[in-house]
């Protein structure tokens, strides 16, 4: 959902989730937490604010206007060669950027790559994600992500 910062004088975008019934408050935290890592990283989709009422999450984020990566796909059809490079780097050094934080996406799809107005890479959507910061945690365990995007022994 867009909306208007007064203060700023810029749109951003509203993230509204409903709290499901396993949607923990760590969750919650731990998604509200790699938002703000956001602020370190031109790649990652940043957070401006998280705020909760009893049944509803709202974040506060970074409006990116140039759509999602998926988006320009259907709408491009291909990329050339040096399109490719191009996404392909910015989205690897947010990656990159991410693992020095043991952060783990787990579910990096081009419908979670947003773009900005000049066309750089915004990594969104950490609601998977999780910060490993043992074995045995759960970016060890399980399966989780889109499966059209899971690697294929997965």
């Amino acid at each position: 959902m867009l909306a208007s910062y007064a203060i700023k004088k810029q749109h951003v975008a509203l993230k509204i989730i409903e709290k499901e019934k396993e949607m923990s408050h760590k969750e919650i935290k731990t998604e509200a937490a790699i938002l703000r890592l956001g602020r370190l990283c031109p790649f990652l989709i940043r957070a401006y604010a998280t705020f909760q009422t009893e049944s509803l999450v709202l974040y506060v984020m970074e409006y990116a206007r140039g759509g999602t990566l998926h988006q320009l796909i259907k709408q491009k059809g291909y990329f050339r060669s040096h399109e490719v490079r191009f996404y392909s780097a910015e989205i690897v050094v947010g990656l990159q950027f991410l693992q020095e934080y043991g952060v783990v996406h787990r579910d990096l799809e081009p419908e979670n790559i947003l773009l900005n107005k000049e066309g750089h890479v915004k990594i969104a959507d950490f609601g998977l994600a999780c910060v490993h910061e043992f074995k045995g945690s759960k970016a060890y365990n399980g399966i989780s992500g889109a499966s059209g995007y899971m690697a294929p022994e997965v």
